[in-house]
């Protein structure tokens, strides 16, 4: 799978995403779900891709959207959503979480919500791991569109879910060389597109402790000797062009062509600063 094609980045963020252990999902204004992430099948025993398309009520049952209906319509008139909750789940397990319902405003019409769900009793409870306060995932793909629009509305969703987390992204080819990068990217490596674009990703995401040895090597021919994948956290400290060191948690993926064969790279990594910011925050809600 080309990571310089839609579909091929489609599939990476998707994967990202799904590794969130919050719970993710979009909701339209008729209440039926759009997207949903695999927390979903952790938490509620659900599969999340046959959620869509089934309505908010179905998922929750009478009583459990009884309490979070008032939360739902004002999500839907327009205001942003923070509340505390229960979560049963399968085998009597309780997860005491902070609610997120976020508006979708298209042209000034609310068009659906953003819902994310995240245990605040890990978060209060960690103290080296990384127990993210999740935010929005805006995704909306009609079942009449295209497959090309669909696509198109899927890469954008996911994207959007990758910037709500405040997660940076890094794409590279089969040589290692940056073929995209998102926001966060640029603010931590302190490259611009214009210039990433083509460089080697040891040159535009540089570390510490980084062994000499490997900046001799392909990135990716590494990732295949080291047996890198997505589940395999790394915690480094990103040096940027201006000096600037964040301390960050990545993950990285090898991408596929249609042969079989890995043809680059894709990596996610979040700012470890903030995510303790949201940490804190959600010890005060």
């Amino acid at each position: 799978m080309d990571p310089l094609k839609p579909e091929g980045t489609a599939h990476i963020l998707r994967l990202m995403v799904d590794q969130v252990p919050s719970m993710l999902a979009y909701w339209g204004a008729d209440l039926r779900c759009r997207f949903a992430n695999h927390a979903f099948a952790v938490w509620l025993g659900v599969d999340p891709n046959a959620l869509v398309g089934q309505t908010i009520q179905s998922l929750l049952g009478h009583k459990v959207f009884a309490v979070n209906e008032p939360y739902i319509r004002a999500a839907l008139g327009g205001q942003l959503q923070c509340f505390e909750l229960d979560v049963p789940g399968p085998g009597g397990v309780r997860r005491h979480s902070l609610a997120h319902y976020i508006p979708d405003t298209v042209d000034g019409q609310v068009v659906g919500f953003t819902a994310q769900i995240t245990d605040v009793g890990l978060l209060k409870q960690a103290q080296d791991g990384l127990r993210a306060t999740v935010t929005a995932l805006k995704a909306e793909i009609s079942q009449r569109r295209s497959a090309e629009q669909a696509l198109g509305d899927a890469r954008q969703g996911l994207a959007l879910a990758l910037a709500s987390i405040e997660a940076g992204f890094i794409s590279a080819d089969r040589q290692g060389r940056v073929t995209s990068l998102n926001s966060v990217a640029q603010e931590v490596t302190g490259w611009a597109p214009a210039e990433a674009l083509g460089q080697s990703l040891w040159r535009v995401f540089e570390r510490e402790d980084r062994p000499q040895s490997m900046l001799e090597q392909n990135p990716v021919d590494v990732m295949l000797a080291q047996g890198t994948t997505a589940q395999i956290v790394h915690r480094v400290v990103a040096i940027g062009r201006g000096g600037r060191r964040t301390a960050i948690e990545t993950r990285a993926a090898l991408t596929y062509g249609q042969d079989g064969k890995p043809d680059g790279l894709a990596m996610v990594f979040r700012d470890m600063t903030r995510l303790h910011a949201a940490e804190a925050d959600s010890r005060r809600l």
